[in-house]
C-alpha cells in the first residue's frame, strides 16, 4: 500500500490520507485531511510546505494541557488552532516540567522499575481509556464534529507522536468514510515505519535494559 508522507523537517509522522482507497475505490480529496505528530518544532520552511503546498486551514491538536503547555505548537498566521484534548494529563503522565527531556526520563525510569510488562500495561490502559472513558468520547464526538466545518482547505490533527490518539482519530475518520479494517490497519502501522530513525536515536541517549521498553511505548 502506498502512503503519503509529507517530507518536514522537523515532523516525523505528517502524512496526507489521500492515497487511501475505500471499499468502492474512492479516494479522499487531495490537501483535505492530514495526520501528523506535534508541529511544536517546525520552522518557517515546514510552515511555508504546509500552508502553500497544503492549503492548511486548520489545526486540532489532541494533547494534553501539560504537552502543550511544555511544548505548544508554533502559531501559523491564517490557520485555526483547536486544542481539543483527548485524555487528561494523569493518564499520558506528562508533568509541567521545564525540559521535556526529563520528564519523559523520569517516566522511563518509572516503567523500568516497574518492568517491561508495566509499558505493556500503561498503553493498554492508554487504549482502554481512549474508548471508555467520558472524557475520550466527548473530545472525538468533538473531533469529528469539527471535521464537519470545512475551513476551505486542510485539516491536520496530531498528538505528540502522531500515533495513537492521533492514529485512534484516524481510524474513526476512515471507517466512518467506508475504508476496509485491513486499509485502516495498514495505515495506522505505517508509524513504525516512518518513527523507527527517531526511535533509535532516542533510545541510543539509554542503555540497554531501558531499549525495550522505549520501543514498547
Amino acid at each position: 500500500m502506498e502512503f503519503y508522507k509529507i517530507d518536514l523537517k522537523n515532523t516525523h509522522n505528517t502524512r496526507s490520507l489521500s492515497y487511501l482507497k475505500n471499499k468502492d475505490g474512492l479516494n479522499i480529496k487531495d490537501n483535505l485531511l492530514i495526520r501528523s505528530d506535534a508541529l511544536s518544532k517546525i520552522d518557517a520552511e515546514d510552515i511555508n510546505s504546509l500552508v502553500t503546498k497544503y492549503n492548511l486551514k486548520k489545526i486540532i491538536d489532541l494533547r494534553t494541557e501539560n504537552e502543550v503547555y511544555n511544548n505548544p505548537d508554533k502559531k501559523i498566521p491564517g490557520v485555526k488552532y483547536i486544542h481539543n484534548s483527548v485524555l487528561p494529563n494523569e493518564i499520558i503522565g506528562i508533568t509541567k516540567k521545564e525540559d521535556l527531556k526529563d520528564d519523559f526520563h523520569d517516566f522511563v525510569e518509572k516503567l523500568k522499575k516497574e518492568g517491561i510488562d508495566s509499558s505493556i500495561d500503561y498503553m493498554i490502559n492508554v487504549y482502554k481509556n481512549l474508548v471508555e472513558i467520558d472524557y475520550a468520547n466527548e473530545a472525538y464526538g468533538k473531533f469529528l464534529n469539527e471535521l464537519l466545518n470545512f475551513p476551505g482547505g486542510a485539516t491536520l490533527w496530531h498528538c505528540s507522536a502522531g500515533k495513537d490518539r492521533a492514529g485512534f482519530a484516524t481510524f474513526l475518520v476512515l471507517y466512518v468514510l467506508d475504508f476496509e479494517l485491513d486499509v485502516i490497519f495498514e495505515d495506522y502501522l505505517a508509524t513504525n515505519t516512518f518513527y523507527e530513525t527517531h526511535v533509535e536515536n532516542v533510545s541510543s541517549n539509554y542503555s540497554s535494559e531501558y531499549k525495550e521498553i522505549i520501543w514498547s511505548i
